[in-house]
């Protein structure tokens, strides 16, 4: 309610502080009551990807990144399963590196805990692989960053979509 009467998508903020300042706080803000166990704040999860779309672009975008990924990572994994179709649509829309590690760590949170949460999403949405792999080579290909992670993310992946590869491993092994 404090987010609608400053102004953040309504018009300009009237005390002062800039649109940027005012997402910095709501997102910082919503994920903290989330961490807490605020249903209402876990319901307008999805607020913060809408807020981070629109604000991408702006002079301090990357802080809102940072900050969300931040929060995010606080998280118990459980609290954002429900929202893995929006964090995975995320992750494949990302313009840019910063960006997109932001989220695979975000997704990877998750994974480590609920695998099977994982697949389950990327299963209902099964026709949107091809691109989600297509973003993750681009991203591979164009970043110089260390992302064991997002590595880490991919290969789980490949073995949830394509398990007889993982079987046809064991089989050599014995």
């Amino acid at each position: 309610r404090a987010l609608q009467s400053s102004g953040v998508g309504g018009g300009m903020p009237k005390d002062g502080m800039s649109e940027e300042d005012y997402v910095i706080k709501y997102v910082e803000n919503l994920l903290k009551a989330t961490e807490t166990g605020s249903t209402r704040a876990q319901e307008n999860f999805p607020r913060t990807l809408e807020l981070l779309v629109k604000m991408q672009g702006s002079k301090d975008s990357k802080k809102i990144w940072r900050k969300w990924k931040e929060g995010c990572l606080l998280l118990p994994a459980s609290t954002l399963i429900r929202w893995l179709p929006q964090l995975i649509s995320l992750f494949k829309s990302c313009p840019d590196s910063s960006c997109l590690d932001d989220v695979a760590q975000v997704l990877m949170l998750v994974h480590n805990d609920y695998p099977q949460a994982m697949y389950m999403s990327v299963r209902v949405m099964k026709h949107e692989v091809p691109r989600l792999w297509g973003k993750i080579s681009e991203a591979r290909a164009g970043v110089h960053m260390d992302h064991a992670k997002l590595e880490q993310f991919c290969c789980a992946l490949r073995h949830l979509q394509h398990p007889e590869d993982q079987l046809a491993n064991l089989k050599n092994l014995a």
